[in-house]
């Protein structure tokens, strides 16, 4: 995507996507929504989305990912939506949406989730 700087958005769904190099979205700075939905991922570097100051909105359905870095979605303060259904994760560690004040919507559904820590959504617009 190298000097696709007005990029807003990214559609990959239906593929047979495995793995995203740490890299794959340098420079783009101007993307607001990504779709990776299914896909064959299984994990997602921590840096990948590092610089993507104005991306709103994730979705990484049904794909294989078991779990998410804490620090994954540092320095996204524009994220409102993140869904992440029907994947393999167990674990949502309770500072995975810290700073993410914007966010108004996740969708972890369907997934291997056991326990949610009463923290998780402190930073959060998020209501239940």
């Amino acid at each position: 995507f190298n000097g696709l700087t007005n990029l807003e958005e990214i559609w990959f769904d239906q593929n047979k996507i495995e793995k995203l190099d740490p890299s794959t979205f340098n420079g783009l700075n101007s993307l607001k929504k990504m779709n990776f939905t299914s896909n064959q991922i299984t994990k997602i570097h921590p840096s990948t989305f590092n610089g993507l100051t104005n991306l709103e909105e994730i979705q990484f359905r049904v794909n294989n990912i078991k779990e998410l870095d804490p620090t994954i979605f540092n320095g996204l303060t524009s994220l409102k939506k993140i869904c992440f259904s029907e994947n393999q994760i167990t674990k949502i560690h309770p500072s995975t949406f810290n700073g993410l004040t914007n966010l108004e919507e996740i969708d972890f559904g369907f997934n291997k989730i056991e326990e949610l820590d009463p923290t998780t959504f402190k930073y959060s617009k998020i209501k239940f």
